[in-house]
């Protein structure tokens, strides 16, 4: 983990490869083979689990064709279809063929992605946030390479606490992200919950967010993981989609006692969230 800015972040840089575009043809043609497709993921990327479960979906696309694949091995990421679904198939007069495929949370859509939406509650009672993390592949594939390598198009931040103060590590009950008041006491727009995604092109492994909205009062609440490391008092967790929030009131701390509201708020460029980055804000929490 690479120390971008020192003392309040840790950045991690998922480590990519790319694979090149070619083709658009249709693959679907009568009596070819079978196209045998594996979804890796970067290992370096510090987000979730960092692994595929058996039974997410992902789309596939080729042309202008979507079919719906399935996790069928975990490990090795091999894909199938399910029933009597018929899968891509080989054409005798092609030798490569382009292909883009995405999984939202080990769910799909039937329809190339363009707006998309997370969870304001991202405690482990609404489902956490493992469930909403937006992967996405491009790539010429070719009858000796039909792997397709996933990128992650959304931003993890965590958040760890040190408490110099009375309050027990129990009594935090929850962590927010862009919960911020402007002087009459109303609620100031910053975390949004939708963005419009386009998909990357060229050499780019990540795609662009724009056309911002759907923001949430009291911002988006932090999963609150049940262990941290240690020397901290706890850690949280959560999935946004990319955006600039420096020189924001960005992280508010609810100790739920009567300390009050505790917030952190980022220097210039501490908290330009990039796809596929992992950032670390290690707190410390004092009286004052």
């Amino acid at each position: 983990m690479n120390s971008r800015f020192f003392i309040h972040i840790s950045l991690l840089l998922a480590a990519v490869t790319l694979l090149a575009c070619s083709s658009e043809e249709d693959m679907s043609a009568l009596g070819g083979q079978p196209l045998v497709l594996y979804a890796d993921m970067p290992m370096t990327r510090s987000t979730v689990d960092n692994q595929w479960n058996v039974g997410d979906e992902v789309a596939v696309k080729i042309g202008d064709e979507i079919k719906i694949y399935y996790i069928k091995d975990a490990e090795t990421g091999e894909l199938t279809t399910f029933g009597s679904s018929d899968p891509f198939r080989w054409s005798p007069n092609f030798d490569s063929v382009e292909v883009t495929a995405w999984s939202l949370g080990g769910f799909t859509n039937a329809v190339p992605l363009t707006g998309i939406t997370i969870p304001k509650d991202q405690s482990p009672e609404n489902v956490g946030y493992t469930r909403h993390d937006l992967l996405y592949a491009k790539g010429t594939l070719t009858p000796s390479n039909t792997r397709l390598t996933f990128y992650h198009q959304m931003a993890r931040v965590i958040v760890q606490l040190e408490f110099k103060t009375a309050v027990e590590p129990n009594n935090v009950v929850s962590v927010y992200l862009g919960y911020d008041h402007d002087a009459e006491g109303n609620l100031i727009d910053i975390v949004p919950l939708t963005g419009e995604f386009s998909a990357p092109t060229g050499n780019d492994n990540y795609g662009t967010w724009e056309n911002f909205s759907n923001y949430p009062n009291g911002g988006v609440t932090m999963f609150h993981d049940a262990t941290a490391e240690d020397g901290l008092s706890a850690t949280f967790s959560a999935l946004l989609i990319p955006k600039d929030y420096s020189g924001t009131r960005f992280i508010c701390i609810d100790t739920h006692t009567n300390l009050g509201l505790f917030y952190f708020v980022p220097s210039d460029g501490e908290a330009d969230l990039q796809s596929g980055s992992t950032y670390t804000y290690r707190i410390t929490v004092n009286n004052e």
